[in-house]
């Protein structure tokens, strides 16, 4: 839940910054608090009219103890959740999944391969003819080098593939900026050539909740 509220104030004030005209096409990166399928969601529609939102991410997409990607890890591409993208964009808005997170089992992890993790994060764009994905990579997934090198050989591989698609890698962050291991992320990536459109920091508890803070999306210059 505490995503969910800073993600909506830094969305807020990203759209409140944005002159009218840059607000008519819908960008699912610019702008789009977290939405969750559990803990009494708002109606997306209702935010979008009282807000201007015109996107979300979803949480979370996680492994189901294999390299196949499932909702909360249980429940299919298909089903509730495909509904709900269908109702957001049925109302002018939009959505980016976000894959990972903090908790539960990631495929980063059960991917053994960077191919075979751009197969799974394939799925999910293919299920939903995706503009975006977001990973979410934190925990175990985000403190080891090889999942992070899956990680960034498996987004090469998509953005080959999706050339059209944005990619955005969330990640945690200290006060003072990126720890050891978001440090290596970014390196990595331009080592790798992995060409990420977007990172994404999480400033937790450094703002009240009514303070305008600026967004954590910033455009990637690695």
């Amino acid at each position: 839940m505490k995503r969910f509220l800073v993600g909506a104030v830094a969305a807020a004030c990203a759209a409140m910054l944005l002159p009218t005209t840059a607000q008519a096409a819908v960008n699912p990166v610019l702008a789009a608090p977290y939405l969750y399928q559990w803990g009494g969601q708002p109606n997306p529609a209702t935010v979008m009219q009282q807000t201007g939102i015109k996107a979300f991410t979803l949480a979370f997409i996680l492994s189901d103890g294999t390299c196949n990607p499932k909702w909360d890890g249980n429940r299919s591409l298909t089903g509730s959740d495909k509904t709900l993208i269908n109702n957001i964009r049925a109302a002018g808005g939009d959505a980016v999944p976000s894959i990972g997170g903090w908790s539960g089992n990631k495929l980063g992890q059960f991917c053994s391969s960077p191919s075979a993790l751009a197969g799974a994060y394939q799925k999910v764009i293919d299920a939903y003819q995706l503009k975006a994905i977001d990973i979410d990579i934190e925990a175990a997934e985000f403190e080891n080098n090889t999942t992070q090198d899956r990680v960034l050989g498996a987004l090469k591989i998509v953005k080959q593939k999706n050339p059209g698609v944005k990619t955005v890698i969330t990640m945690p962050t200290d006060r003072t900026g990126p720890n050891s291991w978001g440090k290596r992320l970014v390196t990595r990536a331009k080592e790798l050539g992995a060409p990420i459109d977007t990172w994404a920091v999480m400033p937790f508890d450094w703002a009240a909740a009514a303070t305008c803070s600026p967004t954590p999306r910033a455009p990637s210059t690695a």
